[in-house]
This record gives C-alpha cells, structure tokens and sequence, in this order.
C-alpha cells in the first residue's frame, strides 16, 4: 500500500484545509449540475428528433400483412387465451381451454372457496 505524506506548510500564499475542501465541493457540485444539464439536453434532442420523424410522414402507411396459416388439425384456439395451441395442451375439451389457463381457473375457484368458507366461519 502506498503512503502518503502529507505536508504541513505556513505562510500567506497556503490556504486553510476548509477552503480547500469547500472548493472542491463546489468544484464537484458544479460538475453534478453539468452533467445533468447535458444529459437533460441529449433528451431533449433525442425527443426532437422522434417528434420530427412522426410529423414527417405525410400519409400514415399501412404495409400489407401476410394472411395467417390456417389452423392444422393437430391445433386448436383456447377460448381463454385466444393462443394457437397444439392439440396436447388441451385441458378440458368441453370448455376448449389449454392447460395453462385451465390452472388459472382452477386456482381462481380455491380462492373463491376458501375466501367463501372464511365469512362463512365469521
């Protein structure tokens, strides 16, 4: 490790040890306040220039999509979700949902009961 020496010298040329450091303080706050002002002005430029690209389309362009793939036989839409799932995430045929919002549901329905059998022991 290295030491530092320090030294202790008089005279009138030598300010005091709080001056020093006040202006260093100062130094450093001054340096904060610059820093953010730069920063606040990059964003600022940033924004101009976003605001700048939006105002400059004349006519809002709408790019043709590519129709969607028909829904293969070993697929079916869950009514909960509305996801394009594989027939092997099918959880209850009867309701056509998959088996992550079939959990969804059921965990909703113990929360129900249990919030029902609390007031019921009230």
């Amino acid at each position: 490790m290295a030491r530092t020496r320090v030294e202790t010298r008089t005279g009138p040329d030598v300010e005091e040890p709080e001056a020093v450091l006040l202006s260093v303080v100062e130094d450093e706050e001054i340096g904060a306040e610059a820093v953010h002002e730069r920063e606040f002005e990059d964003e600022e430029r940033a924004f101009e220039r976003l605001e700048a690209a939006f105002l400059d389309r004349s006519e809002p362009t709408i790019e043709a999509l590519a129709p969607p793939e028909p829904i293969r036989s070993t697929e079916f839409v869950c009514r909960s979700c509305f996801l394009v799932l594989d027939r092997h995430q099918l959880a209850d045929a009867e309701r056509i949902i998959c088996a992550d919002c079939a959990r969804r549901s059921e965990a909703k329905r113990v929360t129900r009961a249990a919030a029902a059998t609390r007031k019921a022991r009230r």
